[in-house]
């Protein structure tokens, strides 16, 4: 059964309404509550029937249970709770909004279950007070070790903690997880809490189940963010590795980091295929007046990776006596050669060049 048949058969008639949602909060919890059984608690078993029936995964259901569940059991109401923020204004669900927030939520789980691994940062026995409880000063104490400003650990806090002005451990687990928590996991949750937006691109949501890369799902990424499907080709065969797929190191090499922003995917992408674009070309490099001076071609040099010595050399072998290069200078048999000129060929023409100076 699709995600679609059961939108239809829990939302009613008004299913297809796409702007105001067309399942509304009521008859989301009476779905859930069903699907989890009378304590309105869902075990594993009943977690993945459930989560089968919404499109996910065995695997994924399995990480949002491992990332938001307690002993096993993730309460109906905690789920809908972590899926409602993808909702509309009112609360209600459109198809799409709900396909959104299942794909957001797998993500969140697995990005949280991998920072789980880290060194542990934080723990609720070992940083609660005597009263067994964590105050705003423990918090924010915590909160300024991790980097994070008073202002925004304040805000976390207000929204994490109970009527009493305190975090329980009931509190604690449910915004950073159980046991020892690592300061990524910390951190993550704190943005929650402040609903700070979500990443653009994000190693542990974009790899498939090898936990890796593939074109196909660069490829997918690179299409939201309006980059070409050529280009991504591009970028993809020079991050990936030999095995034609990014593993994380190779991702965050890539694009500086496991999660980016769309500007910095798309600079990454544009970093990858700088390559491409020829190391010299007349009618690029050429000045408003139509010809390549001593600094225009310096730089075009160190850009390609030569010294400036070796630059001054080989201009005063190809500039005429007006000290700039002209196009036939430029294209002559002693100078650099015609049309588009890539890195290699440049950087050797001109290490030719300027070795000739030195002979002479």
């Amino acid at each position: 059964m699709s995600v679609e048949s059961v939108f239809r058969s829990i939302a009613g008639a008004d299913w297809d309404r796409t702007q105001g949602g067309g399942l509304s909060g009521d008859e989301f919890k009476a779905f859930l509550g069903q699907e989890a059984g009378a304590d309105s608690r869902f075990n594993s078993a009943e977690f993945r029937e459930a989560s089968s029936r919404l499109g996910l995964s065995r695997e994924d259901s399995d990480a949002v249970m491992e990332a938001f569940g307690k002993d096993g059991e993730l309460p109906a109401d905690r789920l809908q709770e972590l899926l409602t923020r993808s909702a509309g204004s009112d609360g209600a669900f459109n198809l799409d909004e709900l396909k959104g927030g299942l794909e957001s939520l797998v993500e969140r789980a697995k990005t949280r279950n991998e920072e789980a691994d880290e060194a542990p940062f934080a723990e609720f026995g070992r940083d609660a007070g005597a009263d067994e409880q964590i105050d705003d000063g423990e918090f924010k104490a915590m909160a300024e070790k991790a980097g994070i400003s008073e202002e925004d650990a304040g805000k976390a806090f207000e929204k994490a903690a109970g009527a009493d002005g305190k975090l329980s451990k009931e509190e604690f687990e449910e915004a950073f997880g159980k046991g020892d928590v690592s300061e990524g996991q910390f951190k993550k949750g704190v943005d929650e809490l402040n609903g700070v937006e979500e990443p653009f691109a994000k190693f542990a949501r974009e790899a498939g189940a090898d936990e890796q890369i593939d074109e196909s799902e660069l490829k997918a990424t690179a299409e939201k963010a309006g980059i070409s499907e050529e280009d991504a080709g591009k970028a993809f065969e020079k991050a990936a590795g030999a095995d034609g797929k990014l593993s994380k190191d190779e991702f965050k090499e890539a694009f500086g980091d496991s999660q980016v922003s769309e500007d910095e995917f798309k600079q990454g992408v544009e970093d990858l295929n700088s390559d491409d674009e020829p190391a010299a070309s007349f009618e690029r490099d050429a000045g408003a007046d139509g010809a390549i001076d001593q600094a225009e071609f310096t730089a075009l040099a160190e850009r390609a990776g030569l010294d400036a010595e070796q630059a001054e050399k080989a201009f005063e072998k190809i500039a005429g006596a007006d000290g700039k290069i002209s196009r036939e200078e430029f294209e002559a048999e002693g100078g650099l050669g015609a049309g588009e000129l890539s890195k290699d060929e440049f950087a050797s023409r001109v290490e030719e060049l300027a070795q000739e100076d030195a002979a002479g």
